[in-house]
């Protein structure tokens, strides 16, 4: 199933982790050197963003030899946010884990 076709069906999901199609990402994958290619897995955001195609940025990423990535929006999205947050300097802390009481956010 492609990625408009998974959002469009799956309402509620933000984030997906997928096998990347044959050939998709192919440059950026040799650019990370050796690697055992069932490592590779891509990100998929649905950020509706207008700048990106359908709204989706798509990140290819290699898991970790013995890794297991559960494909739900929790987890997907807090590895999306650690490499956001890692890319612009800041140290991960996903929204969702930022404790709120009394409609305050505590640092």
């Amino acid at each position: 199933m492609n990625d408009v076709a998974f959002f469009r069906e799956h309402t509620r999901r933000q984030a997906r982790i997928r096998l990347p199609a044959v050939g998709e990402f192919a440059a950026e994958f040799r650019s990370l050197g050796d690697h055992d290619a069932s490592r590779r897995v891509v990100l998929v955001w649905n950020c509706r963003s207008p700048a990106l195609p359908n709204g989706l940025m798509k990140i290819p990423m290699l898991k970790y030899a013995d890794e297991e990535i559960r494909d739900d929006d929790t987890t997907v999205m807090t590895i999306l946010h650690g490499l956001m947050a890692a890319r612009i300097g800041k140290p991960e802390r996903a929204a969702w884990d930022t404790p709120v009481i009394e409609g305050r956010v505590l640092q």
